[in-house]
């Protein structure tokens, strides 16, 4: 196992051989590292390090900013512009779903591994959000199927949804990173 340090002040933790002059997160001077011992297996650590999830999580929040920015930015601007835009906001509209599944089954994965079960106040909110935010997505998806943008004000309402969703699971997500891992 790996001798861990963890700096005082700002909480970062790092191999002891990698200490240099700084701390690289916060730049305090190295003295202000202290051991620390990891309490999760070696095993665990290794799959929670790879970062699934939170590398994951991104697609679907991108595919909401680039729908709601192509929907409005192409009432704004003219031809040929216009049908890139609604090319772009169709492409994402299509993937959205798929993105949400994939960010969901990612969340059970890594609430599984995180905190050994996925029940908690704060992970069931996320659950809520994303199950919501999928049905948006779902919605969206038909409205552009029977539609094809006849009805922007609708979608664009609709996307700001998915938006609002997105963000509300981005900042519970954050707060959950900085949470201690039970062993």
């Amino acid at each position: 196992m790996k001798s861990l340090v963890k700096c005082r002040a700002c909480g970062y933790i790092m191999d002891e051989g990698d200490v240099t002059d700084s701390c690289p997160a916060c730049g305090l001077p190295k003295t202000v590292f202290e051991p620390y011992k990891d309490k999760v297996s070696e095993k665990r650590r290794k799959l929670i390090d790879l970062h699934i999830h939170p590398i994951i999580v991104h697609f679907p929040p991108v595919l909401a900013i680039a729908v709601v920015g192509g929907l409005v930015l192409s009432f704004l601007l003219g031809d040929p512009w216009r049908v890139k835009l609604l090319g772009t906001a169709e492409l994402c509209i299509v993937l959205m779903p798929a993105s949400l599944l994939a960010a969901l089954a990612s969340g059970f994965f890594d609430g599984r591994l995180r905190f050994k079960k996925v029940t908690t106040p704060l992970l069931r909110k996320k659950i809520a959000a994303g199950v919501s935010c999928f049905v948006l997505s779902l919605i969206l998806l038909g409205l552009w199927a029977v539609s094809r943008f006849d009805s922007p004000v609708l979608m664009l309402l609709v996307s700001g949804g998915c938006l609002v969703c997105n963000t509300y699971l981005g900042r519970v997500g954050a707060t959950l990173m900085e949470a201690v891992l039970p062993g």
